[in-house]
């Protein structure tokens, strides 16, 4: 098969993780290839206007549909990818519209109404957690149904050992989540003065924080404390370089509302890194109560102590199984036979033993 998907480019998990479905495809033997939705040129390639499908992650413009139709002379066949939670993308509506509202633009970026149109015309609709395909599944008519594809990680790469120099806190906790409002660190900052108080050499480690947030965090941090625990900058760092970071670090925070898995997320759990996130995921170790930022600091400290036992945790899916699984959708939208079943593998549960951590605070 051959193979287009096309994302905005950008340091996002969405571009990451669409390039981790063309690597996962191209080494189950498909031409399959990742441009950039917004650069006009690239539609024009041979190569993509040749191509058997189109895998849509974000926009893919009325002029590049238009040319390729026509260089093809019939309807493209698309899969739509859906990376975000349900509720982001209506709060990116709303505030997308309320920035129009202000500015009195005549247009603006609409991400809900974007999923809208996708959900009717996509000719397979893909997301990776099962609680937002049963959402969407209700916005769909009965005949058809939402594709679930486990969230892929090069596995072989996270679990490589590597070495890194030591990172400062005792305990060292990372997190490097996109900062949107579904995810961001303001419960974090917010709490971590309660966390200092039990345990004082305790360091926060909160990266990737854009700077028109990280004004309104910094000022936080620095009147209620934090910023004396905690590093708080709007660095992002290659796979890499992160990898070695993380083994010093005692546990990874991925503070995701209801729970959700994030990319960021599924390769801290293929790292074999301790991690935290709210109640649900199943990929972490230990879970958080969302809500009251006091009751998230006393569970932060108890786990830190070591008093919470660390759960039986899924084992994050591989490349390999995110590309059979998205390889199944394209055969089925494209007529072609095939013999792999779509939907979330049954995957291993993995026993962490207790941190390390317990005994050093």
């Amino acid at each position: 098969m051959k193979i287009v998907h096309a994302v905005q480019m950008n340091q996002s998990g969405m571009h990451r993780l669409a390039q981790n479905m063309v690597v996962a495809e191209q080494a189950l033997g498909n031409d399959s290839m990742l441009i950039d939705a917004k650069h006009e040129g690239q539609w024009a390639l041979p190569q993509v206007l040749n191509a058997d499908l189109y895998v849509i992650h974000s926009i893919f413009p009325k002029g590049a549909r238009h040319l390729i139709e026509t260089a093809q002379n019939r309807k493209v066949k698309t899969v739509f990818v859906a990376h975000g939670i349900p509720e982001y993308a209506m709060d990116e509506a709303v505030k997308a519209f309320e920035q129009a509202q202000a500015s009195q633009a005549e247009s603006f970026g609409d991400v809900w109404f974007l999923l809208r149109h996708w959900l009717k015309e996509a000719d397979a609709f893909v997301t990776f957690n099962p609680r937002h395909a049963a959402l969407y599944d209700r916005m769909v008519p009965s005949e058809r149904k939402v594709d679930v594809v486990p969230m892929g990680v090069d596995r072989a790469f996270w679990s490589a050992p590597c070495v890194a120099e030591p990172m400062l806190g005792n305990p060292c906790v990372w997190m490097s989540e996109n900062q949107n409002r579904i995810k961001w660190a303001l419960d974090t900052i917010i709490a971590w003065p309660f966390v200092m108080d039990a345990l004082p050499e305790a360091h926060l480690h909160a990266h990737w924080i854009p700077l028109d947030l990280h004004r309104f965090f910094i000022d936080l941090a620095n009147a209620n404390g934090a910023a004396y625990g905690a590093t708080i900058d709007s660095l992002h760092f290659t796979h890499q370089r992160m990898k070695e970071l993380w083994q010093t670090a005692h546990f990874i925070l991925s503070p995701t509302r209801y729970g959700d898995i994030t990319l960021l997320a599924m390769e801290a759990n293929a790292a074999g890194r301790p991690l935290i996130t709210y109640k649900g995921n199943e990929y972490a170790q230990f879970w958080l109560e969302e809500g009251d930022q006091r009751r998230m600091a006393e569970q932060l400290v108890a786990i830190f102590k070591g008093e919470v036992k660390a759960r039986p945790v899924l084992q994050a899916p591989d490349l390999s199984d995110m590309g059979r699984a998205m390889l199944a959708v394209y055969a089925r939208v494209l007529g072609l036979p095939t013999t792999q079943s779509v939907g979330t593998p049954p995957l291993q549960l993995v026993v962490d033993e207790p941190s390390a951590v317990a005994e050093a605070v």
